[in-house]
């Protein structure tokens, strides 16, 4: 049986949702412990198998997990990390590890409770899109004391007031978005700071925040943070960290 005692074991694989769903990468048949996680890096599910091949695949078909399955559908799935165990006993000590870990809690495996409504808070709740074609939306970090900025949305058409979503949104609008330009900064207003994502760096982002062990969004601050320590043309943004 392994050791948890000094640290978390390294994943031995990442494999991207679209190449599960084009059966480009055949999973193994082995005893495992697999995370899900969205587009933001956040994990959303740890679960363990003694057939992680078969398993995945119920879970494309048909996840037992309705938050799960509903992410699933509707393609708002990034990626898979698996973790191979020797035992279905050291599955089950892992599994447990990794929940337990704040770099790994899902949020889809927090219990379930009575109140519908109040399950909904607690997990991601759908983005109810207000159809217009011409719709642009900025993400407003604001300049805060904290140390990762809180994210927030608003409308550029419309003189909409700052409105805090969740990480969910976020991730909803970065993938519907069709343009993706550099960082903007208005110096008239210093109490923001836009960032839009460019889709590669995205990529890489989600590969740091695994490796790290943190959020996207905790990844691109340690590396907005270096840049400026390091990158003479973006001294100007200094007062944002």
């Amino acid at each position: 049986m392994f050791s948890l005692v000094n640290k978390l074991p390294k994943p031995d694989e990442l494999i991207k949702f679209d190449e599960l769903l084009t059966k480009k990468v055949e999973l193994p048949e082995i005893s495992a412990v697999y995370v899900w996680y969205d587009y933001l890096g956040t994990s959303l599910y740890v679960g363990r198998t003694v057939d992680l091949r078969k398993r995945i695949n119920t879970h494309l078909d048909k996840s037992h997990n309705p938050h799960l399955r509903k992410d699933i559908t509707n393609n708002r799935i990034s990626h898979i990390i698996y973790f191979e165990c020797e035992t279905e006993e050291d599955a089950i000590i892992l599994e447990r590890v990794l929940i337990k870990n704040s770099s790994f809690v899902g949020v889809y495996n927090i219990q379930m409770i009575s109140d519908r409504n109040e399950v909904s808070k607690k997990k991601y709740t759908d983005f109810k899109k207000k159809s217009r074609s011409d719709k642009k939306r900025d993400v407003k970090i604001p300049l805060t004391n904290d140390e990762y900025k809180k994210i927030l949305i608003v409308s550029r058409k419309e003189q909409f007031s700052p409105t805090q979503f969740s990480t969910r949104i976020f991730s909803e609008m970065v993938l519907s978005k069709s343009e993706f330009p550099d960082v903007e900064y208005n110096p008239q207003c210093e109490a923001w700071m836009h960032v839009k994502l460019n889709p590669e760096i995205h990529d890489i982002l989600i590969e740091l925040s695994v490796s790290w062990r943190c959020s996207v969004r905790k990844a691109a601050y340690k590396i907005l943070r270096y840049a400026l320590e390091n990158d003479n043309s973006i001294k100007g943004y200094n007062h944002l960290i």
